[in-house]
């Protein structure tokens, strides 16, 4: 076993593990099934460079891409969407129950995938709104915004977040965003290299 500070891993996840070739097609035939054009790595990540590792990352048609492409395609009008916002902190646990719910009562894929964008976005201009309204409350102008992430990148959300703003907005560029933890821990160790 190796342990650091915050876990104990055990020598055999710590070495490259071999799987099967009929095992991992088997897998990829499954994933395939889902996404046709999700990127797939199978090489070992030590035998990777750290280009070919943010490559992967953010290569290739992704979740949030189909979501938006769905979302884009809706014409049924949206339900009422509930955003809850306090101190400039959003909530989303409900969001999950929300769109679990109406794709139960309706079984389309592109009206909860705009329901669940909209949501996303309006809670994230929410987030915005109530520092600007606070500052515009004690006389003060509102502060240019930039918004940056792999969220920003959302071409469905992002004109939900400057339709209407009484301030600047700007979207940082794609490489200066990671979409996940394991991305930034990846992206921190390669340039720490």
């Amino acid at each position: 076993m190796k342990s650091n500070a915050y876990t104990t891993v055990p020598e055999r996840f710590l070495k490259p593990y071999e799987i099967p070739r009929a095992k991992l097609d088997a897998a990829i035939e499954i994933l395939r099934e889902h996404n046709a054009d999700a990127t797939i790595v199978t090489t070992p990540w030590n035998d990777l460079t750290g280009a070919q590792l943010i490559e992967a990352m953010e290569g290739g048609a992704t979740v949030e891409k189909a979501l938006e492409e769905l979302a884009a395609q809706n014409t049924a009008p949206l339900p009422q969407i509930k955003t809850s916002v306090k101190d400039g902190i959003c909530h989303l646990s409900g969001l999950a129950n929300q769109a679990a719910a109406l794709w139960k009562q309706t079984a389309d894929p592109a009206l909860v995938a705009a329901y669940t964008l909209t949501t996303i976005g309006k809670s994230l201009r929410k987030m915005t709104d109530q520092p600007q309204t606070m500052r515009a409350e004690q006389g003060e102008k509102p502060l240019p915004v930039v918004y940056a992430g792999g969220v920003m990148s959302n071409k469905f959300i992002r004109p939900i977040l400057t339709k209407g703003a009484g301030w600047r907005v700007y979207f940082s560029e794609p490489a200066f965003s990671a979409d996940n933890a394991a991305g930034t821990a990846i992206l921190c160790a390669l340039r720490a290299q």
